[in-house]
């Protein structure tokens, strides 16, 4: 399904993001660009490659209100606009966005 699609680049990002903490000693957060710019950012930052596609089905952004704290969020693209889900630095998945 298109949530556990998300779910698991969002788990992805959990995981650089470890990587990146124990390396940088802080989260890192993205720019707020938006759309495949950000997720471009994301992939380059965090050595990932999440879906950059015209017509992929999620969108990325991450937030770093501190150096402890993360949260990444997937924004559904397309017919389902606006849904999302989210993943925290303890790896707390919120759906209470996602309507399927």
């Amino acid at each position: 399904t298109r949530a556990k699609e998300a779910i698991a680049s969002l788990e992805q990002i959990k995981a650089a993001e470890y990587i990146y903490r124990y390396e940088e000693n802080t989260y890192w957060a993205s720019s707020g660009a938006g759309g495949i710019a950000e997720i471009a950012q994301i992939n380059q930052e965090l050595n990932l490659d999440l879906d950059r596609r015209i017509e992929r089905n999620w969108d990325y952004a991450i937030i770093a209100p501190d150096a402890t704290h993360f949260t990444a969020t997937a924004e559904r693209v397309g017919k389902a606009a606006d849904n999302t889900i989210t993943i925290d630095q303890d790896g707390t998945i919120d759906m209470s966005g996602w309507s399927p």
